[in-house]
């Protein structure tokens, strides 16, 4: 199945790109996309346990199963002040 995985601010860095369509397998989780992810791009490995998964504009638990055509953004944490 095929997704569309949006990178922001330090994910966009490490990532060097800030989008990109994958073909992942069926069933495929957060955790697996990250796992994928993280073979492509392995400066990735730095953010494992800091940001949030949002599937189509909703904050999801990375044990989330995805399905074809969701839009998969990770988004580092930010602090204000």
């Amino acid at each position: 199945m095929k997704v569309k995985v949006l990178f922001f601010a330090i994910y966009k860095e490490l990532a060097g790109t800030s989008k990109i369509e994958l073909e992942i397998p069926e069933n495929t989780n957060g955790n697996g996309l990250l796992e994928i992810l993280e073979t492509k791009f392995p400066e990735l490995k730095k953010l494992r346990n800091v940001g949030k998964l949002a599937v189509n504009l909703n904050y999801v638990p990375l044990e989330t199963v995805l399905s074809n055509g969701d839009e998969i953004a990770f988004i580092a944490p930010v602090s204000g002040g």
